[in-house]
């Protein structure tokens, strides 16, 4: 009840900081006693994002698209699943992330916080399965005919019914049940920033391509990375 409290809460101030009727939320730094700590977060190993990907692969399809999005994006589980293809450009090789796909099923024309709205460079390799995903549902299209039932977003269900975030919970589970904890779809976001960082990459570029509203959230977030980092530097 207090994370559903304090989500609503979160959302309201978010929209009105977006409306521009306030220059902040003050809801920012407010958690709830239930919420992760972050030093409880970690990123996937590469065997275990493999073993994940090989289930879903085999037992849930539809749930892998998702995963791979988050995990060559760092987009957060709303707003993967509220991407449409009009997100995607494939000449420019980019995803443009403006909204959010709700717990309620709502579609929130905004993100998480003004900041998130973004564009985010992909790699061929999430060019290539986006591309393999269209020509899939074009098809499915064909084969459903007038049973189809377009959802107009991006992760969907062979039948067109759009995934919404509760399906996302098989990730979760899976999760929980076969790996050490610390581990759910959020960590996709978590290994993608700790892939840039360890490679590298600038503070700055991974705070925009996550939509944080401050660099600092940025550091504070992946402290143990970038200290990591700088030990390996010297």
């Amino acid at each position: 009840v207090m994370n559903t409290l304090r989500s609503v809460l979160s959302k309201s101030f978010d929209f009105a900081v977006f409306c521009e009727y306030l220059r902040d939320t003050p809801m920012r730094g407010v958690v709830t006693p239930e919420a992760k700590p972050l030093s409880e977060r970690r990123a996937f190993t590469p065997e275990e994002f493999d073993e994940l990907a090989a289930y879903l692969k085999r037992r849930r399809p539809e749930i892998l698209l998702p995963v791979l999005i988050s995990y060559h994006t760092g987009a957060r589980c709303g707003e993967v699943l509220a991407l449409t293809w009009d997100d995607v450009d494939f000449d420019a090789r980019t995803i443009s992330i403006t909204k959010t796909l709700l717990q309620n099923g709502m579609l929130q024309e905004m993100t998480k916080s003004k900041a998130g709205i973004r564009t985010v460079a992909i790699g061929t390799k999430l060019v290539k399965i986006l591309k393999a995903a269209h020509a899939q549902q074009a098809e499915d299209k064909m084969r459903f005919g007038k049973f189809y039932r377009d959802c107009g977003r991006i992760c969907r269900y062979e039948d067109g019914t759009g995934i919404e975030q509760p399906d996302i919970r098989t990730v979760n589970k899976y999760c929980r049940d076969h790996f050490a904890p610390g581990l759910c779809f959020h960590s996709l976001r978590h290994t993608h920033a700790t892939m840039l960082l360890e490679a590298g990459e600038d503070l700055e570029l991974v705070s925009k391509r996550l939509g944080h509203a401050n660099i600092s959230t940025t550091a504070r977030v992946y402290s143990h990375v970038l200290a990591n980092r700088k030990s390996a530097e010297r």
